[in-house]
């Protein structure tokens, strides 16, 4: 397609991208869009406070120099495009959406800074377009399409606020926020589709989209890591080679590289990630790494306060959760230093999307049961596997060490059956050496008590059989089942009160749980439950049971 064609095309498509947009606006915001046709409509009717706005709330005159690079691209797109190509539309949209945002404050909040990331992302654009030597089709098409992007997400986010019946709703908010993270990742592959093919092609560009980007300081070490670490870390480093693979593979430092492990319940990924984490700090492979806690929103919100702390980012506070993301994303998009981060059990994509990196650089790994995650949004995926009965038994072996019986042909026989019924799961193994040690038995002493003792074991708690006439008692559980339903029987007969502390660390979440909570002061009120955290000696044995730093 040559240059006249190409602008063919583009004026086609715009006419047609209006047109849709067009007849998702209301009759009114439609005039409102007639009064804004240009750069100094915008400065005179919203940002002078000329027109319905009156007085202009800080949060959008605070957004003056990111429309700056706004009204740059637009201008390159109507320099580059062709021949009367206009984008008087495009400022009509951003006249109404800001003043939409300032009709509720809930919406203040939240537009313009999906405004101000946006323009980062122009900005790099600018900054590549500035330093090259010509404009090329690649060019030309990366400006339309991000161009059409803008469009279509900046209308779709005036429709969602005007049809919603309560404006600035956490359930509204968070359909708006998928649809801005989706936006934010087509521009950021725009970005780097436009940086490869113009690798590809040698077209004498001065330099690239990610070392002309006004960027942050360097950092030079800032790491923040699993808050428990697996003391005893066995086999599995040939996982390590191939996470190096997958984040280094077609990798030109301006591309989010990205890798999703995944697998089981306890098969040892989060164990995996935080040795593999070990080990580039060893190697001084990156400058900052973030251990984010990623399996609730608000486990992931605090991780990202965390950081915003840990980095020192002007305008991080501990309370402002949302402030402190936007300053972390920025910086992922920013910073030049050589960054990694781990997002530890993630459950669903739509909870960390608001939380994924949108930049152009940088690493990701994700830890998840979730096996779709290694499609969207990580770039590529590992599976983590049980182990084979051998060396799951293997295993077996290393955690005991010194508690292994004196017969040691006979307890290597006993250790792979172990093994085999556990399917060589990782923490099913670990769970039973502890158990094991516990005991003072053998390997093979503990086998054949989990031998005589099946219908326990094996089959699921069935109640009382009297309320169900159709209860079938051969009804088995997975091996992996078993393990757990036997762990829990004990746990319930033999130390009831660690089972309700149990039940109060399953409800908070299993890491970073202040001791202090099972802490009652004299003269405070007694939880029903919970006497034995009085009496020192049951309190000190309840949480023998419990990881404690």
């Amino acid at each position: 397609m040559d240059d006249a064609e190409l602008s063919e095309f583009f004026a086609n498509h715009w006419r047609t991208v209006k047109a849709n947009c067009n007849k998702d606006l209301e009759e009114g915001d439609r005039f409102k869009l007639e009064e804004v046709q240009s750069w100094q409509d915008l400065r005179t009717i919203v940002l002078e406070g000329r027109g319905d706005l009156g007085s202009v709330p800080h949060q959008i005159d605070r957004l003056k120099p990111t429309l700056v690079h706004y009204n740059q691209f637009l201008e390159f797109s109507e320099k580059e495009m062709g021949t009367g190509f206009s984008t008087a539309f495009v400022w009509g949209l951003l006249g109404v959406i800001l003043q939409v945002a300032a009709e509720d404050p809930r919406t203040l909040e939240k537009i313009p800074k999906m405004m101000k990331r946006l323009g980062n992302k122009i900005e790099e654009f600018n900054t590549y377009c500035r330093n090259a030597d010509s404009v090329t089709k690649l060019m030309r098409e990366g400006c339309f399409d991000m161009l059409t992007q803008l469009v279509e997400f900046t209308t779709a986010l005036i429709k969602s606020i005007r049809d919603n019946t309560s404006p600035g709703s956490s359930e509204q908010w968070s359909q708006l926020e998928k649809q801005f993270t989706s936006t934010e990742h087509d521009v950021n592959e725009t970005l780097v589709r436009l940086e490869k093919l113009t690798l590809v092609n040698s077209t004498g560009v001065a330099g690239t989209i990610a070392s002309h980007k006004n960027t942050t300081a360097h950092v030079s070490r800032c790491f923040i890591l699993p808050p428990t670490k697996a003391p005893r870390f066995f086999n599995r480093t040939d996982v390590f080679d191939k996470i190096d693979s997958a984040l280094e593979r077609n990798s030109t430092g301006t591309s989010l590289r990205s890798v999703a492990l995944h697998g089981l319940g306890g098969i040892g990924k989060s164990a995996i990630a935080s040795r593999y984490v070990d080990k580039k700090i060893e190697d001084n492979d990156y400058d900052a790494i973030f251990w984010v806690q990623a399996e609730k929103t608000a486990s992931l919100r605090q991780s990202f306060t965390d950081i915003a702390l840990r980095l020192k980012l002007d305008g991080a506070e501990p309370q402002k959760h949302e402030e402190n993301k936007d300053l972390v994303q920025d910086w992922f998009q920013t910073s030049t230093s050589r960054w990694l981060v781990v997002y530890d059990n993630v459950e669903l994509a739509e909870i960390l999307m608001p939380y994924w990196p949108g930049s152009s650089h940088g690493k990701a790994i994700i830890t998840s049961r979730n096996h779709t995650l290694a499609f969207q949004p990580a770039s590529s995926g590992i599976e983590i596997l049980s182990w084979d009965p051998k060396t799951g038994s293997e295993f077996l072996f290393f955690l005991l060490k010194q508690a292994i019986g004196r017969d040691i042909q006979e307890e290597g026989i006993s250790a792979l059956e172990l093994s085999t019924r556990l399917n060589g799961h990782a923490l099913g193994i670990s769970h039973m050496a502890g158990m094991i040690q516990d005991s003072d038995w053998s390997i093979t002493e503990f086998m054949k008590a989990y031998r005589k003792n099946p219908r326990s074991a094996h089959t699921r708690d069935l109640g009382d059989s009297s309320d169900s006439e159709d209860v079938d008692d051969s009804e088995q559980m997975s091996d992996l089942e078993a393990i757990w339903h036997f762990s829990f029987t004990t746990l319930k007969k033999d130390h009831p009160t660690s089972v309700k502390i149990l039940g109060v660390a399953a409800f908070l979440m299993p890491d970073n749980i202040p001791q202090a909570i099972f802490e009652f002061p004299e003269g405070s009120e007694k939880i029903k439950g919970f006497k034995f955290c009085e009496d020192g000696i049951k309190y000190v044995e309840t949480f023998t049971f419990t990881s404690m730093d």
